[in-house]
């Protein structure tokens, strides 16, 4: 089964966010910019790592 994060399309910023080893995270932006799409693929990426 595909991931589902191949279902997005992340820029290169969006896709450092995502995949960052790093425990916590901010993520500013302006309105529109793709902040939720991102956490939620971050999210996902997480889920999936275990």
């Amino acid at each position: 089964m595909a991931s589902i994060l191949s279902l997005y399309q992340f820029t290169g910023q969006q896709a450092s966010a995502v995949q960052s080893p790093d425990r916590a995270l901010v993520v500013t932006a302006g309105a529109g910019s793709g902040k939720t799409r991102t956490l939620v693929g971050r999210y996902l990426a997480l889920l999936e790592s275990g």
